[in-house]
Parts: structure tokens; C-alpha cells; sequence
């Protein structure tokens, strides 16, 4: 394999949109602390060694991050196909985020009172 590329994705656990809306967050919040850090009513701001060396850390981290999220969101895109093309032949896939073994507890509960009935 690809060294550095060992992380297991995880899947979803809200919709696509909330997601997107999460990851904007985020990076807003990452642009106001980069503004907040400048000098206040100045045009011109002269930058230090030390404000490159850590925007430059910023954006490597933020490279990688927005890499790993295309990759997650590929990961997710394929997924669906596959479970598009199985519905469409009769056969349905597992999906990651149901437990089976909570289905069954839950149909079991369920089933309890209504054959004691």
C-alpha cells in the first residue's frame, strides 16, 4: 500500500448536505481565525518568517483534509451505485451504518407481546 494511507473510512452518519454544511463550517471558522490574527485597520500588512511557515502548515493540513474528504465522499458515491444496481437485481447489500443485531432485538421485543396475545 501507499505509506500514510492506512485510515479506514468511515461512512456518513448524516446526510450529504449536513456534512457539506459541517466541513464550511469548519473552514470558515479556520478564515476568521487567519483575519482575526492580522493587524486591525491597516491596507497593507507586512508577514513574518513565523506567519508563513504556519499559514503554510495550515494549508498542507487543509490539502490533505480536503483530499481525504473527496476520497470519503468517492468512497460514499460508489457505495450508493452499488447498492442502486443490486436493488435494480433483486438482491440488496449490507449497509454499514445498520446493525443487525439491533433489528433483531427490536423485531424480537415486538414479537414478544404479540404472541402472548
Amino acid at each position: 500500500g501507499i505509506p500514510g494511507c492506512t485510515k479506514k473510512w468511515h461512512h456518513f452518519k448524516q446526510h450529504p448536505s449536513e456534512v457539506f454544511a459541517t466541513w464550511g463550517s469548519e473552514l470558515s471558522n479556520k478564515a476568521c481565525e487567519i483575519y482575526a490574527a492580522l493587524p486591525a485597520g491597516q491596507t497593507r500588512v507586512e508577514l513574518s518568517t513565523e506567519n508563513i511557515r504556519q499559514w503554510r502548515k495550515l494549508y498542507e493540513a487543509l490539502v490533505l483534509q480536503a483530499g481525504e474528504r473527496v476520497a470519503q465522499l468517492m468512497s460514499e458515491l460508489l457505495m450508493h451505485r452499488k447498492h442502486e444496481a443490486g436493488h435494480k437485481n433483486g438482491r440488496g447489500l449490507h449497509h454499514p451504518r445498520v446493525s443487525g443485531t439491533k433489528n433483531l432485538l427490536t423485531n424480537l421485543l415486538l414479537a414478544i407481546p404479540t404472541v402472548l396475545l
